[in-house]
């Protein structure tokens, strides 16, 4: 069925078979991840991710575990340094015309890669038999050491945001449902287009909801340079890009996902059950500064201040930001 054209992905949905393994031999994952802060589970289409600090841990599919071997490696192999694009091309058969002095040969290429994947292999063994406190704990370092190396700290304050909003508290007046939320082309909501007039894929941060079940996009700003007037992701896009897809008013849907989505994290004990989503509104377009710098976050706020803001609220030096709209 993903084949076809007119196939259009939706959150949460689930076959038969993923959903028995979900009743048999996935307890013990549920469980673990919803004792665990650093821990974010996020459902897919007919899969979920367990997310660490940014990154994947682990895919969960119908048929298996999947944890991806490139968290493995370091930028170097035996001493010498080595892109990763370099290592991908060889291994898809499309090595570059002119080859820098550290371009590995083919067969080295493919030796490094079969490297990393005998590590994740190694680990996910762990996973596999229902261990997930240890598969955790080993994959934990090597995640940390690649947040660092691709310098993912965008990516890790959106993690630590839906870890830190999962029920209502004194900190927060946001619940976060989803992260990364792209609107496929084939959703009948989806009216976006590029500058050459071609639909395109818009993604949207966070997908949050209030105690009245109103939904939220919000779009997370880490510094003004992503907000410049020349830039394609500032916030003036982003609102656009929202009015065309989530906000659009008819044949929209999304609502109806997002409600489904709650009650599959329900279910799994990933959420309250105070969460709940109201159907019958269309999401609202919403913004937040998540950088660092104080005199950056008042002239964000004052460059949109017609725009409904969110606050973040940082505690235990960033290992917990809350999530509250703005008075």
């Amino acid at each position: 069925m993903n084949n076809q054209k007119d196939y259009s992905p939706r959150r949460g949905r689930m076959s038969d078979k993923l959903r028995k393994r979900l009743k048999d031999s996935l307890k013990p994952l549920f469980q673990y991840v919803s004792t665990h802060e650093e821990l974010d589970l996020q459902l897919r289409d007919n899969y979920f991710n367990v997310y660490y600090i940014g990154g994947n841990a682990l895919r969960v599919t119908p048929t298996g575990l999947f944890l991806d071997p490139w968290y493995f490696y370091t930028g170097e192999y035996n001493g010498v340094k080595i892109p990763k694009t370099y290592i991908e091309e060889q291994c898809k058969n499309k090595p570059r015309h002119k080859q820098p002095r550290n371009y590995p040969p083919k067969e080295l290429a493919r030796e490094i890669y079969g490297w990393m994947k005998s590590r994740a292999a190694t680990i996910l063994k762990k996973a596999e038999k229902g261990d997930f406190k240890a598969y955790f704990e080993e994959l934990k370092p090597v995640m940390d050491n690649w947040v660092t190396m691709y310098n993912r700290e965008e990516r890790k304050r959106q993690h630590i945001i839906s870890c830190s909003n999962r029920d209502f508290t004194p900190d927060n007046n946001l619940v976060v449902i989803d992260i990364e939320f792209a609107v496929s082309k084939n959703k009948p909501y989806n009216h976006a287009v590029n500058e050459n007039g071609n639909q395109k894929v818009p993604k949207m941060d966070i997908i949050a909801v209030d105690k009245d079940g109103q939904l939220y996009s919000i779009e997370l700003k880490n510094n003004l340079e992503a907000d410049a007037e020349d830039s394609a992701q500032n916030v003036e896009n982003h609102l656009k890009d929202f009015n065309n897809t989530l906000g659009w008013p008819e044949e929209n849907d999304f609502a109806q996902e997002m409600s489904e989505v709650v009650k599959m994290k329900q279910e799994l004990g990933i959420l309250g059950n105070e969460v709940f989503v109201d159907t019958t509104h269309i999401p609202l377009f919403a913004i937040a500064y998540s950088g660092d710098i104080p005199e950056e976050s008042a002239e964000f706020k004052h460059r949109h201040k017609g725009l409904t803001m969110v606050d973040l609220t940082k505690e235990n030096n960033g290992s917990k930001i809350y999530l509250k709209l703005s008075k």
